[in-house]
C-alpha cells in the first residue's frame, strides 16, 4: 500500500510541477490553421459538396411530392375497390394468384374512430356514468373513445352526447410466396 501511495505522490507532484511551468494559453490562429490544414477540403470540394447537398434536397422534395401523389392514388383505388368488393357476392377475403408464385389475399376492413363534438356535453355524459376519470385524464382518452364508438355501432345504439365517429375503409393485403 505505501509503494502506491508514495508513487501517486509522485505522479501528482510531477503533473503540478509541470503545470506550473506552462501557463495556459488561448489557442492562437496558427493553431487552428495547423490542425486543419490537412483535412480542410478545398473551396473546389467545398463547391461540388454544396451541389451534392443541393441536388438531394431537390431529389427529396421530388420523391415526396411522387410519394404523395402515389399514396393519394393508392388510397382513392383502395376506396373503390373496397366498395366494389364490399358490393359483390364475395363473402370474406379475395385470394389470388397473381403469379410468380405469390398468392395474394385482399380483405376488406372498416375501422371507426371516435371524435368529440362538444367536450363539455360528453364530459357530462360521463360524469353522469361515473367514466369520467377513464375517458378524461388530462385529455380525451383516442384509444377508449374508439372503443366506446365500436361498442356502440356493434350494440347498434346511439352515440352519448358530444360524441360522434369517422369510419375508414380500407383493404389489408398479404401476400404469401
Amino acid at each position: 500500500m505505501t509503494d502506491e501511495t508514495e508513487v501517486e505522490e509522485e505522479i501528482t507532484e510531477a503533473v503540478d510541477e509541470d503545470d506550473s511551468e506552462q501557463e495556459p494559453r488561448e489557442p492562437t490562429e496558427a493553431d487552428h490553421d495547423a490542425d486543419f490544414a490537412e483535412d480542410a477540403p478545398s473551396i473546389e470540394d467545398m463547391f461540388l459538396k454544396a451541389r451534392r447537398l443541393f441536388e438531394l434536397r431537390e431529389q427529396r422534395d421530388k420523391d415526396k411530392k411522387a410519394a404523395e401523389r402515389s399514396e393519394t392514388e393508392y388510397r382513392d383505388y383502395e376506396q373503390e375497390f373496397y366498395h366494389a368488393l364490399s358490393e359483390s357476392p364475395i363473402v370474406g377475403a379475395l385470394k389470388l394468384d397473381l403469379g410468380n408464385g405469390k398468392i395474394v389475399s385482399f380483405s376488406p376492413r372498416e375501422t371507426h374512430y371516435g371524435r368529440l363534438l362538444d367536450a363539455e356535453k360528453a364530459k357530462e355524459y360521463f360524469k353522469a356514468r361515473s367514466d369520467d376519470g377513464e375517458m378524461f385524464e388530462q385529455k380525451v382518452s383516442g384509444k377508449r373513445l374508439n372503443e366506446l364508438v365500436n361498442e356502440r355501432l356493434e350494440a347498434r345504439q346511439q352515440m352519448p352526447p358530444g360524441i360522434d365517429y369517422r369510419s375508414k375503409y380500407a383493404v389489408a393485403i398479404s401476400v404469401q410466396d
